[in-house]
This record gives structure tokens, sequence and C-alpha cells, in this order.
């Protein structure tokens, strides 16, 4: 028997494929590059310890994930966190301060970037 094929296009979840921390226009910025343009971005931050919380929608695809943490070497990062949920790509930035630096999300294409304020 041959395995299902793999869900495309539009019906294809969103994934994280890259995460990075850069200077960008002299602000430190967090870059998520995804698996596709999401259909819906949500975002909250949270205290003890700061966080951001970004949530990119589409379709279900082949199911959820289990979160995991992801390997941070930035100074400004304590951990990272992604899941998927009913479609929700979740990403949980966890800072090392009680309570996030001043930020703003912006979105482009299959791109997300969370520029921090850190100065």
């Amino acid at each position: 028997m041959a395995p299902p094929a793999a869900v495309v296009g539009n019906q294809a979840p969103v994934a994280l494929r890259n995460l990075q921390v850069a200077n960008v226009d002299g602000h430190r910025a967090v870059l998520l590059r995804l698996s596709r343009p999401p259909e819906l971005v949500r975002q909250s931050s949270g205290k003890h310890p700061g966080r951001i919380v970004l949530q990119a929608m589409g379709p279900a695809g082949e199911g959820d994930l289990s979160e995991r943490d992801l390997a941070q070497v930035d100074p400004l990062l304590n951990n990272v966190r992604v899941s998927r949920r009913q479609g929700a790509l979740e990403v949980v930035l966890e800072f090392k301060t009680e309570e996030p630096p001043p930020y703003s999300i912006h979105e482009m294409g299959d791109w997300i970037m969370v520029r921090l304020d850190t100065r």
C-alpha cells in the first residue's frame, strides 16, 4: 500500500522552516520563515517571564505537532517553543526578562519579523 500523498498548496499546514535572530535596520529582530503564507497572524504577550506568542493560522493539514523547544544562542531569548494545533502554528518567544521588550510584528508573505526595541 502506498503512503498517502502530502498536502500541498493552499491546503498545506503552516510550518516553521527557519528561525533566526538578526540585526535589521539597527534593531534586533526575530525572523520566522514559514512553509507558506499564513491565512491570519495573531499575537499576544505576557509577563513572568516576558514572552511574545505568535499564531500563524492555516489549514490543519496532516494534523497537530507536539510542542518542542528550539535551542537558542541569542542573549535576549531564554527559550523558543513551537507547536501546531488545529491548523494554528504557535511560536512562543520567551525572554530572559520579566517583561517582553517593546516590539512590532511585520508580515512579509511567508516571513514574519518580530522587531524588538531593545535600546
